[in-house]
C-alpha cells in the first residue's frame, strides 16, 4: 500500500507509484501480505519534473504496466547493468535516465484509462493485446492472458467494454496502422507486417471497412483516426 496526501492506494503485482522526494507519501506492507519486492528509480532534472506533472495531470500516482512494456524491460536493463557496476559515469547514467523518461512519456501517452471497476482479467487482456497487437494473437491468446475459458472470456470482455475481443484487436490494429501512416514513409506492406496483418491487401480490406478509406487515401488526408471510432477507456 501507499499512502500519499491522506489518500491510500493498493500497489499489486505489476503497478507502480510515482512520487516526488520529499513529499507527503509513506509506503507500507499491509497486514495481510507476506512480502513485497520491488524496484525503484530515482531521477532528477527539469525533463523528469514535466513529466510527472504531466503523469499528475492525467493519471492516478499508482500505473498499471505490462510486464513486457518498454519501461519495465528498461528498468530491468538498469537495475541488471547498475547491479553489475556497468554504469561508470555520469553521462551513462543520464542518458539511461532520459530515455527511460521517454518510454514512460510514449508508455502514458499510449494506454488506456481503465475504469476501476473492470475486472483484472479483462484488463490483463487488454495490456496483452496492446503489447503485441504486431504478432499474431486473437481472442484464444487473449483469454489465455484473462486466464479465463474462451467463452467466459468473450461474454465479459463484451459485457466490460461494449465491443469484441476481435473487434477491441481490430480497432487496436487500425490505429496503430493509422499513426504509422501518418507518422512514417514505410510502405502499406510494411506497416500490415507492422500491427499484425498478413500481407497489404488484408490490412487495406480491413483499414476501408473500418474507415471509409484505403490506407492510401488516408495517407494524403489530414483525417484523424479518432474521427471513424474511440478505443474503449
Amino acid at each position: 500500500m501507499i499512502e500519499i496526501d491522506g489518500q491510500e492506494y493498493k500497489v499489486d503485482a505489476g503497478k507502480a507509484f510515482i512520487v516526488n522526494i520529499p513529499g507527503n507519501y509513506r509506503y507500507y506492507l499491509p497486514k495481510e501480505s507476506e512480502n513485497w519486492e520491488f524496484i525503484f528509480l530515482t531521477l532528477y532534472g527539469d525533463e523528469v519534473q514535466k513529466c510527472w506533472d504531466y503523469i499528475q495531470s492525467t493519471h492516478s500516482p499508482v500505473i498499471r504496466f505490462h510486464p513486457e512494456s518498454a519501461p519495465v524491460q528498461l528498468l530491468a536493463q538498469i537495475y541488471k547493468r547498475a547491479s553489475e557496476k556497468h554504469i561508470a559515469d555520469p553521462f551513462h547514467a543520464s542518458s539511461l535516465s532520459y530515455r527511460f523518461v521517454m518510454e514512460l512519456y510514449q508508455y502514458i501517452k499510449s494506454m488506456d484509462s481503465f475504469t476501476e471497476d473492470w475486472p483484472e482479467s479483462i484488463i490483463s487482456s487488454i495490456l496483452f493485446a496492446r503489447n503485441h497487437y504486431h504478432e499474431e494473437i486473437g481472442p484464444d491468446e487473449m483469454a489465455d492472458a484473462a486466464h479465463l475459458s474462451r467463452y467466459h472470456f468473450s461474454r465479459l470482455f463484451k459485457q466490460t467494454t461494449g465491443i469484441t475481443p476481435i473487434q477491441y484487436l481490430t480497432k487496436l490494429r487500425i490505429q496503430k496502422a493509422a499513426e504509422l501512416l501518418h507518422q512514417t514513409k514505410y510502405s502499406i506492406e510494411e506497416i500490415a507486417e507492422n500491427v499484425g496483418y498478413a500481407n497489404a491487401n488484408y490490412l487495406t480490406k480491413v483499414f476501408r471497412k473500418t474507415t471509409n478509406m484505403t490506407p492510401g487515401q488516408y495517407r494524403k488526408s489530414d483525417a484523424s483516426i479518432d474521427e471513424h471510432f474511440a478505443l474503449p477507456k
